[in-house]
């Protein structure tokens, strides 16, 4: 992903006022990097690369960054960095403070009322604002009321780490047999079992083309290992600002992708490394302190070492008093 990106999107986030509220301990056990955390109202953002965090430490005073930087030497030489840093977490009442900047993922958005389906585009990728139905079909139609779109409940991902989103317009065309080239622009729409929990009864609907499409063997598909025509992997990662509009920054990878849902454990797989944390001499003792020890050093060796010797002198006294 391009440096103008990751300050783009940075700066959309911080712009606007934060409701989506996460713990800093979150961004490091339960939602690292790449994975999709689920927010209050419907909305599903992925959490971008160290890259993206870079643009907001160089925003920091030093005194703020010296505060966001750990240092722990052991753990540091085993994985080959020089530090650690703190997630940036949004504080209520200081409104100029930072956020960690986040793409919204997945890209495909559903209305939970009516099933109108939009993929959200580049700009809106990277917008904070919720998006809203077109009312254009069913009940939402005539309504007066503006209805949020929510994530689609499926994504894409390949046993490489890739993960994209899960490609309607695909299946429209896979299942209906025709060519891309034949069908006009598509227009969307999940029908059926939209708002239910199982896929049996969802019918996937494109309105241009007069086209209707059941979603019952989508795992089929998928995630048979036998099967060599599900959907190929196009080397997607969305964590660092590359996804399927960048083909020409995407991975070389000759897997397949499997369907699951975005909320699945099998979504995020943390890699964890651990070491022994021993402080140091600077962590123990302030540094007037350990000055002074060592402009008396020598000082204090002969004097310890005295007391050493008388302490021997003592002991062999007794033991020739008790001895005669």
């Amino acid at each position: 992903m391009t440096v103008k990106k990751f300050k783009k999107s940075f700066n959309n986030f911080r712009s606007k006022i934060n409701n989506r509220p996460v713990r800093s301990s979150q961004l490091i056990t339960t939602w690292g990097i790449g994975s999709v955390q689920p927010f209050p109202n419907d909305d599903s953002f992925m959490l971008l690369g160290l890259d993206a965090w870079q643009h907001i430490y160089e925003s920091f005073d030093n005194k703020t960054l010296s505060e966001h930087i750990i240092k722990e030497s052991r753990l540091a030489r085993r994985l080959g960095v020089k530090n650690f840093r703190k997630p940036a977490i949004y504080d209520s009442n200081n409104p100029s403070s930072s956020v960690m900047p986040y793409y919204r993922f997945p890209l495909w958005h559903v209305c939970p009322k009516c099933g109108y389906l939009e993929k959200l585009d580049e700009r809106q990728r990277r917008d904070n604002q919720n998006t809203i139905c077109k009312k254009i079909y069913g009940q939402c139609k005539d309504s007066k009321e503006d209805i949020q779109l929510v994530p689609s409940r499926f994504v894409l991902i390949c046993e490489n780490g890739h993960i994209d989103d899960f490609p309607y317009d695909w299946w429209i065309i896979r299942k209906s047999g025709k060519k891309r080239s034949d069908l006009k622009k598509m227009k969307l729409r999940l029908t059926g079992g939209s708002f239910s929990s199982t896929i049996l009864q969802m019918k996937l609907k494109c309105y241009a083309n007069d086209i209707t499409v059941p979603l019952d063997d989508l795992y089929f598909v998928f995630n048979d290992k036998n099967n060599s025509t599900g959907y190929p992997c196009n080397g997607a990662k969305p964590w660092l600002g590359i996804t399927s509009y960048d083909k020409d920054e995407c991975d070389d990878c000759d897997s397949r992708y499997n369907v699951t849902y975005r909320n699945a454990l099998n979504v995020h797989s943390k890699i964890i490394k651990s070491s022994i944390s021993l402080p140091s001499i600077e962590e123990l003792f302030p540094k007037n302190v350990t000055n002074e020890i060592e402009d008396n050093l020598d000082l204090m060796i002969k004097f310890f070492g005295l007391m050493y010797l008388g302490r021997i002198v003592d002991i062999s006294l007794i033991i020739l008093i008790n001895i005669f």
